[in-house]
């Protein structure tokens, strides 16, 4: 990679194309404008080496990697009461809704049951794959670029903790409970054979799970009384004490260093982690012969427990990971609503003759389209005289709201703005 170049020239051309009105500050630190609209992408695939900073110079790259964190953070970073959201978040708050208002229908044979966790301190979860330009990026959902708790870490979670209650009950046989004596820790998450801690033969085969844990969805609000930077992601500092034998690619250190030993340099440096205060929806899925007093404690009580007490991810020992129950299960602040709310803009919106489409460019430089059909019915919601306008001229100044197509945007409101009807 030559990196003489531009700080920018690497970047896709829609955000390259305002370069020269971007605050030096910002080119100089990489951040880019807009923001990405896939934070997941953006920490995988978008590193910007600075001059002087590449893999090869002896810091690292570090600040071209500080640059790329902190976009992120922003990209994420809930709007205020008049602010416009984020790309990211702008496609994130939609899918939410959906995904919320789905889990609320009725399914057959099926019963759900939901809590809500909130991060008390902060959480690392990072991708089981080391092929991101960020050597241990955060885990962040494929599909939406947010943070997620996976079901399976959230199974593994519940499996811990049932096997520890079932170890306690054999220690005190007449300790009460708060729900009746649910069956084996293999009869409830599923085994190749009975989990250690079963009352019956260890080598007796087990079976499917019968509960089923759903990815949590990162619940895309700012806390009460946060600070108005609040993101889901925080820069957390990571100081290895022994960095050569933390970065060695050849077998010439086998031996771990002595921990009393501390000749070398510690090397400070920066990475992601999910923020205190991050709200997350937890849902499982049981078949509805399935005891719903087992369940609820189960996801309500036993889950909120192991990971107040244990934590979820890596660096449990030192405090990371832990997450309470919050105080309103499934409360989903106003900002919410505000997110899948999208924002009238005034622009000049063009009429294809040959195809019938509509097009406009956002003030952003980001293109919208209507197609054909979705063109006549929106032709057909204006007032005459600006119909016929668009349809004489070819082009009208119009009001216009979109919403997220992939790269692109799709044109999903048209009217007259307020001072000319």
């Amino acid at each position: 990679m030559n990196r003489d170049r531009h700080p920018l020239s690497s970047w896709p051309r829609r955000l390259r194309r305002s370069a020269a009105d971007l605050p030096a500050e910002s080119v100089a630190r990489g951040i880019p404008t807009p923001l990405p609209a896939h934070a997941g992408l953006w920490l995988d695939r978008c590193l910007q080496w600075e001059p002087g900073s590449g893999p090869d110079s002896s810091d690292g790259g570090w600040p071209a990697r500080e640059a790329l964190f902190e976009a992120a953070v922003q990209a994420l970073r809930p709007p205020g009461a008049h602010d416009k959201p984020s790309p990211a978040l702008e496609s994130y708050g939609p899918v939410f809704l959906r995904w919320r208002d789905t889990l609320a229908e009725p399914a057959s044979g099926v019963t759900r049951h939901t809590v809500e966790l909130v991060t008390t301190g902060r959480v690392l979860l990072h991708p089981a794959s080391g092929s991101t330009v960020t050597d241990g990026a955060i885990l962040l959902h494929h599909t939406y670029g947010v943070p997620y708790l996976p079901g399976s870490a959230l199974k593994g979670a519940v499996r811990r903790g049932l096997a520890e209650h079932y170890l306690a009950a054999r220690a005190d046989p007449g300790r009460a409970e708060e729900v009746s004596e649910p069956p084996a820790v293999g009869q409830i998450l599923g085994s190749a054979r009975q989990s250690r801690g079963s009352s019956d033969d260890d080598e007796a085969p087990g079976g499917a799970s019968r509960i089923d844990f759903l990815d949590a969805l990162w619940v895309p609000a700012r806390p009460p009384d946060s600070a108005t930077d609040w993101s889901p992601l925080a820069l957390d500092v990571v100081t290895p004490h022994h960095p050569k034998y933390y970065t060695a690619k050849d077998d010439t250190q086998e031996e771990p260093p002595d921990p009393l030993l501390d000749s070398e340099d510690p090397v400070p440096s920066q990475r992601l982690a999910i923020a205190p205060g991050c709200r997350f929806l937890v849902v499982a899925e049981t078949a509805e012969t399935f005891p719903e007093a087992w369940a609820e404690w189960l996801l309500q009580t036993l889950l909120p427990t192991v990971l107040t007490e244990q934590g979820l991810g890596a660096w449990t020992n030192a405090g990371y990971g832990r997450l309470r129950a919050a105080r309103s299960a499934a409360a989903v602040d106003k900002t919410i609503e505000e997110l899948a709310a999208p924002l009238w803009q005034e622009v000049v919106v063009r009429l294809k003759a040959n195809t019938g489409e509509l097009t406009a460019t956002l003030p952003d430089g980001t293109e919208a389209f209507a197609s054909r059909e979705e063109a006549l019915a929106l032709r057909e919601g204006l007032a005459a005289s600006a119909a016929k306008k668009l349809k004489t001229r070819k082009k009208a100044r119009l009001e216009i709201k979109t919403e997220p197509l992939g790269l692109r945007r799709r044109i999903a409101g048209l009217r007259v703005p307020d001072r000319e009807s």
